[in-house]
C-alpha cells in the first residue's frame, strides 16, 4: 500500500489538499471582489434628486463591444471634465470617442416614474447605451464627415423600469465629431422625470426672467442717454444689451431644441454678447468716474474685434480650429481685465468720494459674488442675480441723481423766472420809459422822422422781449435782431452811433433768450461816456460746442464810475444753467489788455448747435 493511501484511509486530509482548496475557492473570490470596478455614482430613486454626470472613463476609437457592461475599461483615461471641448482637453479635434461610467442604483424605482437621462448641449452626433443596450441616437454617428449627421442640442432618454433595477449599471456613450470641432459630452443629468424637469427648466425659466430685467434696464438707460440725462449710461445700456445677447440665444435654442449647426449660430451671437459685456462695463465705470479719451474707444474696439472675429470664424470652420484655443485665452484675459479695471476705478472713486461711487462699488461686488457663487456651486444663473443687484444699485444711484437734477432744474427755472421779471421791470421801468419819451419829444422838435424811428424801435424791442421771455432757447439770429434793435433805441436816445457786427456766426445756434441782449447792455454801461461811436462785435470761436465772444471798441469807464449789474449776471447764469445744466462757462469783464470790455460764453453741449447750417467762420455782410 502506498503511504498516501494509508493516510486517506485513516481520514486524514493532507495539507496540500487544504492549500489547493483555499487557492481554488477562496482566493479567486477574493480576487474577483478586489478587481470589480467601483461605481462612479450612487443614485437613490426615493431621494427625488438628480445627479449631474461628470466622472467618466474615455477612450478614442470605435467598437460597439465597448458598450458591454463587462468590458474591461481599467486602462481607459479617467476624466471629470468630459463636458469640455476636445480641443481644450488635448484630444483630437475630430473623430469618434467612447465614454463609460458606472452608476449604483441603490433603491427600487417606481414603474410609473422611471429613470430618465437628460443630455444638453450635446456633441454633433451621439448614441447612448444602458448596460450595453442602445437607448437613443441623436444624429448619426459616423467615422466620416460625409456620413455624419448633426443631432439636436437636447435629448431626453427614458430608461425602462426593468433595466433600472437596484445594482450597478453601465452608461456608455458613443460620440462622433466630424463636421464640427466641439466634442465633449455636454451636460448629462440622471433622475426621475419631475426632478429632472425642475433641474433643467428651472434655471432656464430664471434666466428668461433675469434677461427680461437686463433688456428693460438696457432700454431704460438708453432712453436716459437719448434725453441727455446721463450720457455715460449709454455704455451701461450697451452692457445690459450685451448680457441679453449673451444669454437669450442659448435659452431660445434650448426651448426650440435646434440642431447643432443652428446652435453654433446661437453660440456666435453669445460670443458677441460676451465681448460687448466685457468691454462696455469697464468703459462705463471709466466714463462715469473719470474722463476717457475718444481714442480709447477705438483701441478697445480693435482689441475686441481681434478676439471676437477669429473665434466666430473658427466656429464655422473658416479658420483652423487651433486658433480657437488661443482666442479663448484672450477672452479669459479680457474678462479678468474688465473686472480688474472696474474694481480699480470704483475703489478710486470711493476714495475720492465721487457721487454714486459707493452704490456702484456695492453693485459691482454683488456681481463678482454672483460669479464666484456660480463657479463654486455650479449655479448657472448666479452671475445673472449678481448683475441684477448691480442694476438695482445703479438704479438707486441714478434715481437720487435725477431727483437732485430735477430739484436743481426747478430751482433754476424759478430763479430764472424771477430774474426775468426783474429784468423786464428794469427795461420797462418808468425811468427808462420817461427817458425814452423825453428823447422822442426832443426828436419831434428837431426831426420828426427820427422821433418816429425811435418810437418804432422802442415798440419793436418791447414786443420782441415779451415774445422771447417764455422760450427756453431761441436761434441766435433772433437774439442778434433784439440786440441791434436795442442799440438803435439807445443810440437815438444818447445821440451816439451804436452798431453790432458778427463774425463766424451761422445764426441757427440755440441760446437762452435775452442772454446776449443782457450782456450787450452790461457792456454798454461799462463804456466810457461821450458821443463817439461804439462798435460791438459778436464772434464765434473755434472749438468744441458753442463758444461766443462779445466785445466793443470803446474805452472803459474809470473803476469808480463802473456799476455792478448783479441782476443781469444772475439772469444770464440762471438761463444758461436752466438750458444747459453744468455744461457752460461765463466770463464777463475787461479784456486781457484791460482797456476794453468783453464777455465770453462757452456751451459744451451739442444741443446748442442744433440746426446750425455753418460750422466755419463766415463774415456777415454787415461786419465789413
Amino acid at each position: 500500500m502506498k503511504p498516501g493511501s494509508a493516510g486517506l484511509a485513516a481520514g486524514k486530509v493532507p495539507a496540500g489538499i487544504v492549500l489547493a482548496f483555499i487557492v481554488t475557492l477562496v482566493l479567486p473570490k477574493a480576487g474577483l471582489a478586489g478587481s470589480a470596478p467601483e461605481p462612479e455614482y450612487a443614485f437613490d430613486a426615493k431621494a427625488r434628486k438628480t445627479i449631474t454626470l461628470q466622472k467618466w472613463k474615455t477612450h478614442p476609437g470605435d467598437d460597439t463591444a465597448w458598450a458591454a457592461p463587462d468590458w474591461p475599461d481599467q486602462d481607459w483615461e479617467k476624466t471629470e471634465k468630459a463636458g469640455t471641448l476636445w480641443l481644450e482637453s488635448g484630444y483630437a479635434v475630430r473623430g469618434v470617442r467612447w465614454y463609460r461610467t458606472r452608476i449604483l442604483v441603490s433603491s427600487e424605482t417606481d414603474s410609473l416614474d422611471p429613470l430618465y437621462i437628460h443630455a444638453f448641449q450635446n456633441p454633433n452626433a451621439q448614441e447612448i447605451y444602458w448596460d450595453g443596450v442602445l437607448m437613443a441616437s441623436n444624429g448619426h454617428v459616423a467615422a466620416d464627415m460625409r456620413d455624419e449627421k448633426s443631432g439636436r442640442i437636447f435629448v431626453s432618454v427614458r430608461i425602462p423600469w426593468k433595466a433600472a433595477r437596484p445594482g450597478t449599471h453601465v452608461l456608455a456613450m458613443r460620440i462622433s465629431n466630424q463636421i464640427q470641432f466641439t466634442g465633449g459630452i455636454g451636460e448629462l443629468m440622471l433622475g426621475t422625470w419631475k426632478p429632472l424637469q425642475n433641474a433643467f427648466h428651472g434655471p432656464l425659466a430664471m434666466m428668461v426672467f433675469l434677461v427680461g430685467i437686463f433688456f428693460i434696464a438696457g432700454i431704460y438707460y438708453f432712453l436716459n442717454f437719448l434725453n441727455r440725462i446721463q450720457p455715460t449710461y449709454a455704455l451701461f445700456s450697451l452692457f445690459c444689451m450685451g448680457c441679453t445677447l449673451e444669454t437669450i440665444p442659448i435659452v431660445a435654442a434650448a426651448y426650440n431644441n435646434v440642431l447643432m449647426d443652428t446652435f453654433l449660430r446661437a453660440v456666435a451671437v453669445q460670443t458677441i454678447g460676451w465681448t460687448v459685456m466685457m468691454t462696455s462695463l469697464p468703459l462705463f465705470f471709466l466714463s462715469e468716474f473719470s474722463s476717457v479719451p475718444k481714442k480709447w474707444f477705438f483701441a478697445v474696439g480693435l482689441a475686441v474685434a481681434a478676439i471676437t472675429v477669429p473665434q466666430i470664424m473658427t466656429l464655422f470652420l473658416a479658420m483652423p480650429a487651433g486658433i480657437f484655443k488661443l482666442v479663448s485665452k484672450g477672452n479669459d484675459v479680457l474678462g479678468f481685465a474688465a473686472v480688474g479695471v472696474s474694481l480699480g476705478v470704483t475703489a478710486w472713486a470711493v476714495y475720492r468720494k465721487k457721487e454714486g461711487s459707493l452704490m456702484a462699488s456695492l453693485g459691482l461686488v454683488c456681481l463678482m459674488a454672483g460669479v464666484a457663487w456660480g463657479e463654486v456651486f455650479q449655479v448657472s444663473y448666479a452671475w445673472a442675480l449678481g448683475l441684477t443687484a448691480l442694476i438695482l444699485f445703479l438704479n438707486a444711484s441714478l434715481t437720487r441723481r435725477l431727483t437732485r437734477q430735477s430739484m436743481a432744474y426747478q430751482e433754476n427755472h424759478l430763479k430764472g423766472a424771477r430774474l426775468e421779471i426783474e429784468l423786464l421791470k428794469k427795461n420797462i421801468q418808468p425811468h427808462f420809459l420817461l427817458t425814452s419819451l423825453r428823447s422822442i419829444t426832443d426828436w419831434l422838435e428837431k426831426e420828426p422822422k427820427m422821433a418816429a424811428r425811435l418810437v418804432n424801435a422802442l415798440a419793436t424791442e418791447l414786443r420782441m422781449m415779451l415774445k422771447m421771455s417764455s422760450e427756453r432757447s431761441i436761434p441766435l439770429t433772433e437774439e442778434i435782431k433784439l440786440c441791434r434793435t436795442h442799440l438803435e433805441v439807445m443810440g437815438l436816445r444818447r445821440h451816439r452811433a451804436l452798431e453790432l457786427a458778427t463774425h463766424g456766426v451761422g445764426g441757427e445756434e440755440l441760446i437762452p433768450p435775452m442772454v446776449m441782449h443782457t450782456l450787450l447792455e452790461m457792456g454798454l454801461e461799462e463804456a466810457e461816456d461821450g458821443d463817439g461811436e461804439i462798435r460791438f462785435l459778436l464772434e464765434r470761436r473755434l472749438g468744441d460746442g458753442l463758444s461766443l465772444r462779445l466785445s466793443h471798441t470803446s474805452s472803459l469807464k474809470p473803476k469808480w464810475q463802473r456799476g455792478t449789474d448783479d441782476t443781469g449776471l444772475k439772469y444770464v447764469r440762471a438761463r444758461l444753467e436752466e438750458a444747459f445744466p453744468k455744461r457752460w462757462t461765463l466770463r464777463v469783464g475787461p479784456s486781457a489788455v484791460g482797456s476794453t470790455w468783453q464777455a465770453e460764453v462757452h456751451i459744451s453741449d451739442s444741443a446748442a448747435l442744433a440746426g446750425a447750417h455753418s460750422m466755419l467762420p463766415i463774415r456777415s455782410a454787415d461786419s465789413a
